[in-house]
């Protein structure tokens, strides 16, 4: 009691168990990285943990291996769903217990694993890995059955891709085009220089010089950009000086429609040698044969794009395509 106001004086604390919440939250964050069913990470997180791991020891070799349980949807229509699910938790199991702490591994989708093993490792397990699955049989104690396992094995390996985004004319009025493509490379988390702005000559053809501050704000920001089918309409050499651009992409058209093939051979040559000087990247589109693609080599073209190297695909082909892939039926 305080002996001036004669009135009690003191504290009050009050203690509240949190175990049981936190508990709860930690469960739900679990919960958001994890399979329900098989315990493993989600696709979303195993991708998040691959790109890690591989920016954090860029010098170690991998291999991302597809494990894939074939016509499993026989196994759900003959044995039950509950068998299914089994199947695949014992599957996750013997991932788990088959690779070390330095793999990361999840659950793909449907019956398809994931796992980024380091090559050395693979290798030196390889032998037992196939035979592991090769003779892969699943049980609940009364029912067995072998499954059919496929295995996927591809080697990571940096390669230079990038994509090309046209850019209209109207676009330039309707909308703020550093503003909406910063943007979209913050909310996906993307390189600018693998996120190329495409032009074509034509956009110049008005307001030119207020066109190249913003061209030239875009390359601040750190995306290249490029000319798209210059030869292919009034191409301006005084605009070309001044314009910010970093590949210019020559259009194969400029050959097909001249009359005089040696001329427009040697406006190309000195189309890509003057880009050469002014450094800025030369890319030749259309190419068609293995005989242009040579005569452009030999004028000094880096880049090209055309029916040569491969029609339009679909995503899976393309990534066959892009990355190569070594594939082993188990």
């Amino acid at each position: 009691m305080s002996e001036d106001s004669k009135h009690l004086a003191g504290s009050n604390l009050v203690i509240r168990d949190t175990t049981e919440e936190e508990r709860e939250i930690k469960k739900e964050l679990y919960s958001l990285d994890h399979d329900a069913l098989t315990d493993l990470y989600t696709k979303k997180r195993l991708y998040e943990r691959i790109k890690e791991v591989i920016y954090r020891d860029s010098d170690t070799s991998y291999y991302t291996v597809y494990v894939d349980v074939k016509n499993f949807k026989i196994v759900n229509d003959i044995f039950g769903s509950i068998f299914g699910d089994m199947a695949l938790q014992q599957l996750a199991d013997w991932i788990r217990k088959n690779v070390d702490d330095n793999c990361v591994y999840g659950r793909l989708v449907g019956d398809t694993f994931g796992i980024l093993m380091p090559c050395e490792k693979f290798e030196a397990d390889r032998s037992r890995i196939e035979k592991d699955l090769m003779d892969f049989t699943v049980s609940d104690g009364n029912v067995e059955h072998r499954l059919l396992v496929h295995l996927g094995v591809y080697e990571v390996v940096e390669k230079d891709m990038f994509i090309s985004v046209n850019i209209s004319p109207k676009d330039f009025y309707y909308i703020d085009i550093l503003s909406e493509i910063t943007g979209l490379v913050k909310e996906y988390d993307i390189d600018p220089k693998k996120l190329r702005v495409e032009i074509t000559e034509t956009v110049m053809m008005t307001d030119a010089y207020e066109k190249f501050g913003k061209l030239e704000e875009l390359r601040k920001a750190g995306f290249i950009v490029e000319m798209d089918d210059f030869g292919s309409g009034y191409s301006s050499l005084n605009l070309l000086k001044d314009m910010p651009v970093d590949v210019l992409k020559i259009d194969m058209k400029f050959l097909a429609n001249s009359d005089n093939i040696e001329k427009a051979h040697t406006i190309i040559k000195n189309i890509i040698k003057l880009s050469e000087e002014l450094n800025i990247v030369s890319l030749t589109e259309g190419v068609e044969t293995v005989q242009q693609y040579t005569e452009l080599s030999d004028m000094g073209c880096k880049l090209f794009r055309g029916y040569y190297f491969a029609k339009p695909l679909p995503q899976n082909d393309f990534e066959t395509f892009a990355f190569g892939e070594k594939r082993i039926s188990v």
